[in-house]
């Protein structure tokens, strides 16, 4: 894959993914289990250029990220990155927050694990 596929996240990046530990493990499996639509949901989420940048943005901000923020680490233009996000957020995987300005976050736990092993599982296969 070329940097210029790749996207913001430059490659492989250590910072996707939570430490292993075993609740997140049993978390991810109880998801796959329960809701594989959603899991099919992130994997597909993170095959898309700008939806996966959004993504790891987000894995990469402790789980939030203003709209502020995403415009100035992507190169994309605000009607392509609310169309993205809406995306996201149509498909249960980030949420928006609405305070003084705009802050999108993963919207629960499960689709914060699906998401970063989704993420993981991306930059892994090139490794």
């Amino acid at each position: 894959m070329s940097s210029a596929e790749r996207g913001a996240e430059r490659g492989r990046s250590p910072l996707v993914s939570k430490s292993g530990t075993n609740s997140t493990a049993e978390q991810l499996h109880e998801v796959r289990r329960e809701n594989p639509g959603r899991v099919f949901d992130a994997y597909d989420a993170v095959r898309q250029n700008t939806q996966r940048r959004i993504l790891h943005a987000v894995a990469t901000n402790g789980g939030r990220v203003s709209y502020n923020e995403l415009e100035r680490e992507l190169d994309v233009v605000d009607r392509t990155r609310r169309k993205h996000v809406s995306a996201l957020v149509d498909a249960g995987l980030v949420e928006r927050i609405e305070a003084n300005f705009t802050i999108v976050a993963f919207a629960d736990d499960d689709a914060e694990v699906i998401c970063r092993e989704a993420l993981a599982r991306w930059f892994e296969k090139d490794a």
